[in-house]
């Protein structure tokens, strides 16, 4: 933290508070505009009298206007809101944090948002905007993009902007879906991405979860063994990273194999590999699709994970498949700091005192 930032908070730590909670609340009319100020106040948990006084100041600096729809940031209000959050990024102390979990896991790229998913449901909205606004810089004409399902994922591509020009990129799920809500499901957010970013849809009509035999059945029908050609060749990876026992519960693993997940230390899960804190797999559920050990032979991996309670997990997935770019949020970073400092020199973290 740079030497203003350190005497602001030393001399003025009210001023800094009040930047606090400012930036909270015109982030939140920017990720919901037009929002009603009663709806803005729940989702803030503060009272209407409380929110009314910070509105009315901050349309009276011309930040924010009152419509019939609700409140809506102006034009120097969303200008604004970049240039603060980056200073809210020094403020927090983010960017040594950043850099220390990229030397951690020899990482290309990392960026953390403010908050955390188990406490603060719209950082997956931030963390959607961030892995959305990374695919728009970094996709190349010829990219094959692989992805998984759920809902961090899902968040991702709602967060792409529509209506993009055609271009040649080929947008695939990585394995197959798993018996859950449709919207997020692989196949389904694999033709949502597509479709917003101007590119080519391949579904794999197949369930994730079948046994052997009925894989070995499946990859010999002639348009699964396209697609399944398309997929092993992505040159893009976009997945998030599951807790092992909340994954084994979603894939219905039966209670004998939930017994040797809890008996090895699974923690966490990624592609139906199950790892412990050191990135050893430790089970594996077969499926159609991309598995683990492929991931290191892609070129652009996106990693999408937030929360504090997902910090052993993604720890045990990251020691196992170092490299490529991580988009976390505040939670899981600091979490992981602290897991990594506890191993105690297993991991050079010292660019994070």
């Amino acid at each position: 933290m740079d030497k203003l930032l350190q005497i602001q908070q030393k001399i003025v730590p009210d001023m800094i508070a009040v930047l606090e909670k400012r930036y909270t609340i015109i982030r939140t009319v920017q990720l919901y505009q037009p929002i009603g100020r009663r709806n803005l106040a729940q989702r803030l948990g503060k009272g209407e009298r409380q929110l009314r006084a910070e509105l009315d100041f901050l349309r009276q600096v011309g930040l924010v206007r009152y419509t019939n729809g609700g409140v809506v940031l102006t034009h120097e209000g969303n200008s604004l809101l970049w240039d603060l959050h980056r200073y809210m990024h020094k403020l927090r102390g983010v960017s040594v944090v950043e850099e220390g979990l990229k030397k951690a896991f020899a990482l290309e790229h990392v960026v953390v948002v403010p908050g955390d998913l188990d406490r603060e449901e719209l950082v997956k909205m931030d963390l959607g905007r961030a892995a959305a606004a990374y695919l728009q810089d970094n996709l190349q004409e010829g990219d094959i993009i692989a992805v998984s399902g759920g809902t961090t994922i899902a968040e991702v591509a709602r967060n792409l902007p529509a209506a993009n020009p055609a271009r040649n990129l080929v947008v695939v799920p990585a394995r197959g879906s798993l018996g859950e809500d449709l919207e997020l499901q692989a196949n389904t957010i694999a033709s949502l991405l597509a479709r917003k970013l101007g590119g080519i849809y391949r579904p794999l009509p197949v369930p994730d979860n079948v046994g052997i035999d009925t894989i070995t059945a499946l990859s010999q029908e002639r348009q699964i063994k396209e697609v399944l050609s398309i997929i092993h060749s992505a040159t893009f990876l976009l997945f998030s990273i599951g807790v092992a026992e909340v994954m084994a519960r979603r894939r219905g693993l039966s209670p004998a194999e939930m017994d040797i997940l809890r008996e090895k230390k699974a923690v966490g899960e990624a592609f139906g590999y199950y790892l412990n804190e050191k990135g050893e797999i430790v089970y594996y559920t077969p499926s159609i699709g991309m598995s683990l050990e492929e991931v290191s032979g892609i070129p652009h991996v996106v990693t999408v994970a937030g929360g504090k309670s997902k910090a052993r997990a993604m720890l045990a997935v990251l020691s196992y498949q170092p490299g490529g770019i991580l988009i976390t949020d505040q939670g899981a970073a600091n979490e992981l700091i602290k897991l990594l400092s506890q191993k105690g020199g297993e991991r050079e973290v010292n660019s994070l005192e």
